[in-house]
């Protein structure tokens, strides 16, 4: 299971560690493992930000002092990835260059998270907004899925014109080269 990608659920659907807790226990609630279990009345226990155990309530011991968080009635997954996504000029039914703002992609990637998904890999169109939302994922505690992003399109008819975009694109430092 990616640990990473289960914490990060964690706090997507508003269970957010709290920055003074060391050991955190979410209780009582069905986990689904990542592995193809379905683990019924279960507990994750989070130490320093990573998974520490997890399995059925009565095997795994919640350590003294633990910040407990009750799950009854919820359901705990890994965090799902959208590798392939894009973020857009897009708002509801209507599409508009104006619309590709900071605010907009916000609202995509919070709409994103509210799905569990808790990476998007952007791949085309990406324009220096979604390049600032993912420079500051990286100290951030995460509001939205977080942003991977491939860079802008472009479109040159020659190879030097190729060339020279392609150069433009990599001084931007996409993560999908």
């Amino acid at each position: 299971m990616a640990r990473t990608a289960f914490v990060a659920a964690l706090v997507v659907f508003g269970f957010c560690l709290p920055a003074d807790a060391q050991v955190t226990a979410f209780v009582n609630g069905r986990v689904i493992d990542g592995t193809g279990k379905v683990i019924e009345q279960g507990t994750v226990v989070v130490r320093d930000g990573k998974i520490a155990e997890v399995g059925p309530a009565a095997s795994v011991r919640v350590p003294d002092g633990a910040t407990r968080v009750e799950l009854k009635g919820k359901t705990l997954m890994p965090g799902l990835i959208n590798a392939h996504g894009h973020l857009s000029a897009v708002e509801y039914l209507r599409t508009a260059p104006e619309l590709y703002n900071r605010a907009n992609l916000e609202r995509q990637l919070r709409a994103y998270a509210t799905y569990g998904v808790t990476s998007v890999f952007s791949l085309g169109d990406d324009q220096p907004d979604a390049f600032a939302l993912r420079a500051e994922q990286a100290t951030a505690p995460p509001s939205r899925a977080r942003v991977y992003v491939a860079g802008p399109i472009f479109t040159a008819t020659t190879a030097a014109a190729a060339r020279a975009e392609t150069d433009k694109v990599i001084a931007r430092k996409p993560d999908l080269p």
